[in-house]
């Protein structure tokens, strides 16, 4: 019977418990191909990846404790049993360590091997980095001659003289946020020896093994299920190559199901429990092989994984048994983080509550600020109109200088004269002063005094189509027509200000204006700065009421 890849060993049992071999090819074979076994092998190698490739050490973010126990063909005396017991952890942000311990029961031989490992992670991008991670340590064998009836062989004495060896491996792995691909060499120290059928041995040089594997995780139905497919290819120099494969189906992060494929050793159905996020309880069952490798005898694992203490800040994290992704993650305060939470809630409460006063306050005090000038305003306006009411207006008695300047005055000194507004001279002279201070219309007199000064009208709103509105104005030009005060207002414009006129009905009267506004303060401010300039240096003010 030929046997392919790792399974000499099993083979020779079944053979022994036929006993159809002598017993010195026994003891030679069940020790050499022993040496050789893949003690990563386990059905149940994503629980804890460690076991599969060192760089997965501290991988989870936090402690890791797991437990594993294999039954190899349950059916038959003495089959193998392999057991494994490991402990990983982040040191820091980059570096990490692990203990593993291996226990393999086959027949007459047991062996026992204990590896430490250093691991090292290098960030690429925000959710992306590759792993490194180196193990070395020591692999003891014993034998259970008390088994062999007395029965003694020569070749005893060389086995046993090398009992013990070194044993180590190394991996690296590179990770994304979901994908995970990495590969490993299962022996650095050597050589092992292997077997391809039941009675002759083959050595496997250090490094002539690899262990290639990757994964990924599909997250689906609002990030409460994932679906997570697994390869894993096993490449030596000196035996068939033999791939697995496996797919697991994690449901609201509490339970998983799955089945796996393995060449040359038949299908297993895995599953399993989380609870807190902290502990999985797992489990596989393998059916009896199929093939060349046929046994006719089914294989269990059982497996228990345990994190323990808090993340480490700023650690990559990929975990099986805590599958939530990052942004799910909850964080349970203290209480001593509850009760700073809830002093500096209160204290935004102060502080919001405080903001709010003062603004009520101001806004309060702005509007009775305002209430009180638009009344003394609105008094101030009555006032005027009353003092006016049986007033007749004469025009102010000019300065000589500014008579001279100004011959409109001298009609304006006349109190019986027309206004100068009624006179088209007025119009020219107003309409020729686009021209004569276009190249400088800011050019400012250097006169004593202003013309019209204190010139200050009040008229009733009438009804025309483009009267003024209630309010108070800085006049710039006065026109009989309408097309002269629009020509006087574009002139304007062009030069650099911004104008508007109206009509006046109680004076039949276009007025050009510099502002329009509510605040008397305001307008006279604003005439103040336009008389100042020769193009508007007889500008004044009007107030248009109800």
């Amino acid at each position: 019977m030929t046997l392919k890849n790792y399974t000499f060993v099993d083979s020779i049992i079944a053979l022994m418990i036929r006993r159809s071999l002598l017993a010195s090819i026994f003891i030679w074979t069940i020790v050499f191909s022993a040496r050789a076994q893949d003690q990563a092998n386990f059905t149940q190698f994503y629980l804890n990846p460690y076991m599969l490739n060192p760089s997965f050490a501290g991988i989870d973010g936090k402690t890791s404790f797991s437990l594993i126990y294999r039954r190899q063909w349950m059916d038959i005396t003495g089959g193998p049993s392999v057991a494994n017991l490991s402990l990983h952890t982040p040191i820091n942000t980059q570096a990490s360590t692990g203990l593993s311990v291996t226990n393999d029961q086959r027949g007459l031989l047991n062996t026992t091997s204990l590896n430490f490992t250093f691991g090292y992670n290098i960030k690429t991008q925000e959710h992306s980095y590759f792993r490194f991670g180196i193990s070395a340590g020591g692999n003891w064998n014993t034998l259970d001659t008390e088994k062999l009836d007395g029965f003694v062989d020569d070749a005893l004495v060389n086995i046993m003289d090398s009992h013990a060896s070194l044993t180590g491996n190394a991996g690296v792995s590179y990770h994304s946020k979901f994908f995970h691909i990495g590969a490993a060499i299962p022996n650095l120290f050597g050589p092992s020896v292997i077997s391809q059928d039941g009675f002759t041995v083959s050595e496997v040089k250090p490094f002539e093994t690899i262990v290639a594997h990757a994964s990924n995780r599909f997250y689906f139905n609002d990030n409460k299920n994932i679906f997570e497919p697994y390869l894993v290819y096993r490449l030596n120099a000196s035996l068939p190559s033999q791939f697995e494969a496996a797919g697991i189906l994690h449901m609201n992060h509490v339970i998983w199901i799955g089945g796996s494929y393995k060449q040359d050793f038949g299908i297993s159905a895995v599953g399993g429990v989380k609870l807190k996020n902290t502990l999985a309880i797992g489990g596989s069952y393998s059916l009896k092989n199929s093939g060349e490798n046929e046994l006719n005898s089914p294989t269990f694992e059982i497996s228990l994984n345990y994190l323990l203490g808090v993340h480490k800040k700023g650690a990559p994290v990929y975990s099986f048994v805590d599958t939530h992704k990052e942004k799910e993650r909850v964080h349970r305060p203290t209480p001593a983080e509850l009760a700073e939470k809830k002093k500096q809630e209160e204290l935004k409460k102060q502080q919001l509550a405080a903001t709010e006063a003062k603004k009520k306050e101001e806004a309060a005090a702005l509007k009775k600020k305002q209430e009180e000038e638009l009344a003394r305003h609105q008094a101030e306006v009555q006032k005027r109109i009353e003092a006016r009411k049986n007033e007749v207006v004469k025009p102010p008695e000019p300065k000589d200088t500014v008579v001279a300047h100004n011959p409109r005055f001298k009609q304006e000194m006349n109190p019986n004269a027309a206004p100068p507004e009624a006179h088209p001279e007025h119009e020219k002279e107003q309409l020729s002063r686009l021209e004569l201070h276009a190249e400088n219309p800011l050019e400012e007199h250097k006169e004593e005094g202003h013309p019209n000064a204190e010139r200050h009208e009040y008229v009733k709103k009438g009804s025309h189509v483009k009267e003024l509105d209630v309010a108070d104005y800085v006049i710039g030009g006065v026109f009989k027509s309408e097309a002269n005060a629009k020509h006087f207002s574009e002139g304007l414009d062009k030069l650099g200000f911004d104008t508007h006129y109206g009509h006046l009905t109680e004076k039949s009267l276009w007025y050009v204006y510099i502002i329009k506004t509510d605040d008397i303060n305001k307008a006279r401010a604003e005439r103040e700065r336009a008389r100042s300039l020769k193009i508007l240096r007889d500008a004044w003010l009007l107030t248009v009421h109800h």
